[in-house]
């Protein structure tokens, strides 16, 4: 088990004075990228007289995989799954004028009679001794009242300086956090991302010009610059889970991804081997959950067959979504979309190996957007300018 910083100690000792305490209120644990968030979670089960039974959750079943592997890698023998599978169970399709209450711009939800989504109703499944909520500035308003119904001690862990939800404030724009990570870990200082990630934050207008100053790719995208860039030199390929573009809107996603195909001679198919794409819905039947990837190794007419960045395997049809209609009476079949870009939203919870940020100057690129963006790279960085 790892030994903690001075910062870590402090944390922990306040959240056990917390816990025990019997407590009614949650706990807050805050802490910019690099700081030792995650690192500090295995060490709970070392920090008690009696350590309490805990359940890890995260707002996506991406990000619920992200911590499990980070937990197992800590020797901690505990699966994360999503607040969804703790708290709720879907009971049925909300249509036309009910879904307004759903009306989520970054899923591209405008009250259209043909969009439908999941309701959830409130049944949960555990009550645990301590509740660890992941990724916690992702986590909205509605949902933070259930899980305070459980009424179990919660420990809200998460980045102050991400996105908020999509739709209300987050709990670090609500209250301060009970204590704060400050000092960056030894490990994160080897990597520039994390002072670039600093700088942005801070809403330094020279932020790009220092990020080229740092050793950081700065491209532009039209076909007729010297420096121009060419998906075709990522390292991984943008056929590999590991490289993602990163954009402002649905629209410039959906830009990206018809690019990049067409770069990459994928052809006028919507669908073929090789191709990536992310689950739009999820899917217990398969293990299949919305934000997780996978690679396209075959089609056979209406059939695909998928492997999972979880190593999970699917064969059977599927559903594009944006292309096809999604019938009420199939919501078991997986959703999937074209994923060499996403939105800044989408990545959040996830981490990738080589991050290309597109640069559009649009009103969603502020500085926290910015910064949620840079700290989704865990190697390599670029930032790529539209003309």
């Amino acid at each position: 088990m790892l030994t903690p910083n001075p910062d870590q100690a402090q944390a922990l000792a306040r959240i056990q004075e917390w816990y025990l305490s019997d407590p009614t209120e949650p706990f807050i644990l805050g802490g910019l990228a690099g700081t030792g968030k995650t690192a500090l979670l295995p060490m709970l089960h070392s920090g008690f007289e009696h350590t309490p039974r805990i359940r890890y959750v995260c707002p996506t079943w991406k990000a619920a995989h992200v911590l499990t592997t980070k937990l197992k890698d800590a020797g901690v023998h505990a699966s994360a799954t999503s607040i969804h599978n703790l708290i709720y169970n879907p009971r049925g399709i909300l249509h036309e004028e009910d879904c307004g209450i759903w009306d989520r711009p970054e899923d591209g939800c405008t009250r259209n009679p043909k969009c439908k989504k999941l309701a959830w109703e409130y049944d949960p499944k555990d009550k645990p001794q301590l509740l660890v909520v992941d990724e916690a500035s992702m986590v909205d308003p509605r949902i933070r009242e259930d899980i305070a119904r459980l009424g179990t001690p919660t420990l809200y862990v998460g980045d102050h300086g991400q996105l908020p939800p999509v739709q209300g404030t987050s709990v670090f724009d609500e209250r301060r956090p009970d204590a704060l990570l400050e000092r960056i870990q030894r490990q994160a200082l080897d990597s520039p991302i994390i002072p670039l990630s600093r700088i942005v934050r801070d809403g330094d207008t020279s932020w790009l010009r220092q990020a080229e100053l740092m050793g950081f790719p700065v491209l532009e995208a039209g076909p007729r610059s010297d420096h121009r860039y060419d998906p075709r030199a990522a390292i991984p390929p943008h056929s590999d889970p590991g490289t993602v573009f990163i954009a402002a809107t649905n629209k410039g996603v959906d830009r990206l991804n018809a690019l990049t195909r067409r770069v990459l001679g994928r052809g006028p198919e919507n669908l073929v081997p090789g191709e990536l794409v992310m689950a739009q819905n999820n899917n217990r039947r398969t293990s299949i959950y919305n934000g997780q990837q996978g690679v396209i190794t075959d089609v056979d007419g209406d059939d695909i067959y998928l492997t999972m960045e979880t190593g999970v395997k699917y064969a059977g049809p599927s559903l594009i979504k944006g292309i096809d209609e999604v019938p009420d009476n199939q919501i078991d079949i997986p959703v999937i979309r074209h994923s060499y870009a996403v939105t800044c939203h989408k990545a959040q919870g996830s981490e990738f190996r080589n991050v290309v940020v597109y640069l559009t100057g649009s009103r969603p690129e502020t500085s926290r957007w910015l910064y949620t963006a840079v700290t989704r790279a865990t190697h390599d960085l670029t930032f790529v300018r539209a003309m």
